[in-house]
């Protein structure tokens, strides 16, 4: 029996007497599933009852673009709320660490990484771009907006693609990729991880190989940026930023989806040859974006720019929770 009881604490718990990180992967993506599906009844339920909030949920025949985008925020918030509320139990009850230890901490630091990192994620993407149009394979015209347009289609814009950049996070670089790099190291969690990113975009619009492996990239790309610096400020900053110069300022679809090209700066069209622009996947389908990806990602890996906050260091770290009393009896 004693035996039998051995086997079964190595099949489940680690050295550290946690669950082994497969075993926590697990709960946490059943979390988030749970958490997704009470949260969107949630707003179902007020689309039945509220007319306002139906008229968000619904999805016309012929969708404007700022509907669209306010669809994309609701959806966004719902799958943003999931994945916190499913990171928060996994991260307190299984690794017995705070929420913010999984990368939103308030640390020392945190806004200027922010900063940095929207400027980082734009010029990267805007680097993707000089090479599309080196090569001819895109061209550009101004859009006509009024100035009070360009700052509400901005706002807005900043706001969801903040919100959706911070759920891919949190889910692909947040709870669970950091229970594997703890038990099977950064190598293995980044490839595992990556692959995934990957592969949930492929029911984007006209997704292709290349498309797919520039995901892949993207998803190595932004792990690499967490794990030099511990920060999802960082990487959700790279990510929304990309998104948003490519939508806002040079009007091209975004992982395929082309509903928002008409809200910004530039109309923008990926022209042949298609190897490099993307075609109608957008610049991520493109080798522009392979090449550009590859050297951002060398930049932060191996720029010595980036550094792990004293405080962040200190909160990644499992441990088990002090006892209540000690707070009482030691208040210093």
């Amino acid at each position: 029996m004693d035996s039998f009881q051995n086997w079964l604490l190595k099949v489940f718990t680690n050295k550290e007497g946690e669950l082994r990180c497969g075993w926590r992967v697990a709960a946490f993506v059943v979390c988030v599933y749970v958490a997704s599906l009470l949260i969107g009844g949630i707003v179902y339920l007020a689309g039945v009852l509220l007319p306002s909030v139906r008229h968000i949920i619904q999805q016309p025949a012929l969708e404007q673009p700022d509907h669209a985008l306010l669809r994309l925020g609701l959806k966004s918030a719902v799958s943003l709320s999931a994945v916190v509320v499913a990171t928060y139990i996994c991260a307190v009850f299984l690794e017995h660490r705070s929420l913010g230890s999984v990368g939103f901490k308030l640390h020392s630091g945190w806004l200027r990484l922010f900063a940095f990192g929207s400027l980082l994620g734009a010029v990267t993407l805007g680097l993707t771009i000089a090479a599309e149009a080196a090569f001819g394979s895109a061209a550009f015209a101004s859009q006509h907006h009024s100035p009070g347009e360009l700052l509400f289609n901005f706002s807005g814009i900043f706001i969801v693609f903040v919100m959706a950049a911070a759920f891919e996070e949190l889910a692909f670089r947040g709870f669970a990729f950091q229970a594997l790099i703890h038990n099977i190291g950064p190598a293995a969690a980044i490839a595992i991880t990556s692959v995934f990113f990957g592969l949930a975009h492929l029911d984007n619009p006209n997704p292709t190989l290349i498309s797919t492996v520039n995901t892949i990239l993207a998803g190595i790309w932004l792990s690499l940026a967490y794990l030099v610096t511990r920060s999802l400020w960082f990487t959700t900053a790279l990510h929304y930023s990309w998104n948003l110069a490519m939508v806002y300022m040079f009007g091209l679809p975004v992982s395929g989806i082309s509903t928002f090209d008409t809200l910004g700066l530039l109309a923008g069209q990926d022209k042949t040859p298609v190897l490099i622009s993307g075609g109608d996947y957008g610049p991520e389908g493109g080798v522009a974006a392979t090449v550009i990806l590859i050297l951002s990602t060398l930049l932060i890996w191996k720029s010595g720019w980036f550094t792990v906050s004293d405080d962040m260091a200190q909160a990644i770290k499992h441990g088990k929770p002090e006892p209540r009393y000690i707070s009482i009896m030691n208040p210093e």
